[in-house]
């Protein structure tokens, strides 16, 4: 009967250690050849990279129009640095309204310095 108890506990052992093994892998995504990198387009790698990160890492692209420029370029952004640079536009916005307005009803205007 002891013999049995061992016996089995280093088969869940040889198992759980393979399984490991699986996950571990499949945490590190699928390998491709040189080739087959060449053959795919930029859309299928970024789903690939896309599929093994969390939702805050993943890339997202869109065609925009850089300022001084009439191409369309190709940008991708996590959804953090989307947000991030979202958020410092309008706070940049809303710092050059309120110097512009500054002066103009005899208030005194805010220490660019303090910001």
């Amino acid at each position: 009967m002891r013999m049995r108890l061992v016996l089995l506990g280093l088969v869940v052992a040889a198992f759980s250690g393979c399984a490991s093994q699986a996950t571990q892998d499949a945490r590190l995504g699928p390998t491709f050849s040189a080739a087959e990198k060449e053959l795919m387009t930029d859309d299928e790698k970024l789903a690939i990279y896309n599929a093994q990160v969390r939702d805050d890492d993943k890339l997202e692209c869109e065609m925009v129009t850089i300022a001084g420029s009439h191409r369309p370029q190709k940008v991708c952004q996590t959804r953090r640095e989307r947000e991030w640079n979202r958020d410092s536009a309008h706070e940049a916005l809303r710092d050059s309204r309120r110097f512009q307005r500054c002066g103009m009803d005899g208030g005194a205007c805010p220490d660019p310095n303090r910001l």
